[in-house]
């Protein structure tokens, strides 16, 4: 029943994640490839940034591995956002080729908001050969978005725990078809890899408290087909790696841990068709 129920958990975010762009990136590409790559690649970064950095969270609640043979399933949900510096865009209009953004001088700029910007707004876009053409300026979607994971870890000899996260590609048609949408995939793996390194160190090994040191490798891919016959089809693919050092201490029924690390993120959002 766990499972099932993170399982709908986790289809429904990551559908309002891919569904939220599509709508939102509709108003966008209105103005030619050129405008679109510069407008969307705007306002969707800092939500591709945020999902990659939420993939890189939820891999442990404990820097102690485990035994062999042991093991354990986790599962968590990070809620996901952006800074202040990411929820509005400057918008260049010198770098605009059919759009422009009303209100704001030709030489000058001017800020639409992102995914994660302010949820309504009154500005538009105009047509610069046709400036009664107008198309509205999308709002931001939502402050945070929930990226849930879930992970089994393994035990191994010599200190090591293996873990594992891992959803295979799932069609979501009917789900596609209740949001008039032609079909919709999404799959996830990853693995990371957990070392007691504190079993080497003499002046550490007797104190009572973990360390470990983890790396972990998350892939993410989810396709949108908006209308077959017009091959609009949506394409998200993200990565993401952290290298951390953890340390927990167990008290009773708690335990308290945390970590400190380097996390690597990339993502890139693909909109093709007519």
């Amino acid at each position: 029943m766990k499972k099932l129920r993170f399982t709908g958990i986790l289809i429904m975010a990551l559908m309002a994640y891919e569904t939220s762009v599509s709508q939102g990136l509709g108003d966008l590409i209105v103005g030619g490839k050129a405008d679109a790559n510069y407008l969307v690649t705007g306002y969707a970064s800092p939500l591709i940034k945020g999902f990659a950095m939420g993939l890189n969270q939820g891999w442990y609640n404990t820097a102690d591995t485990h035994k062999f043979p042991g093991g354990d399933l986790t599962l968590s949900v990070a809620l996901v956002g952006a800074p202040s510096s990411d929820k509005l865009f400057t918008v260049d209009k010198s770098k605009l080729q059919e759009l422009q953004l009303d209100g704001v001088p030709a030489s000058g700029k001017g800020h639409i908001p992102t995914f994660f910007g302010p949820t309504s707004t009154s500005q538009e876009f105009s047509l610069k050969d046709l400036p009664s053409q107008k198309y509205p300026v999308p709002p931001g979607v939502i402050s945070r978005i929930p990226v849930p994971v879930a992970n089994i870890g393994i035990g191994l000899p010599k200190g090591f725990t293996i873990k594992i996260r891992y959803i295979p590609s799932v069609n979501l048609d009917k789900i596609a078809e209740q949001l008039e949408f032609s079909s919709m995939s999404l799959g996830l793996w990853g693995v990371g890899i957990m070392h007691d390194f504190k079993q080497y160190i003499p002046g550490l090994k007797s104190l009572p408290f973990s360390m470990s040191v983890f790396a972990g490798y998350t892939k993410f891919n989810m396709e949108l087909v908006m209308d077959e016959s017009k091959g609009q089809v949506g394409k998200t693919g993200v990565s993401s790696t952290t290298i951390q050092v953890l340390a927990s201490k167990k008290l009773a029924v708690l335990t308290v841990y945390g970590g400190v690390g380097y996390d690597i993120s990339s993502g890139d959002l693909s909109l093709k068709g007519t």
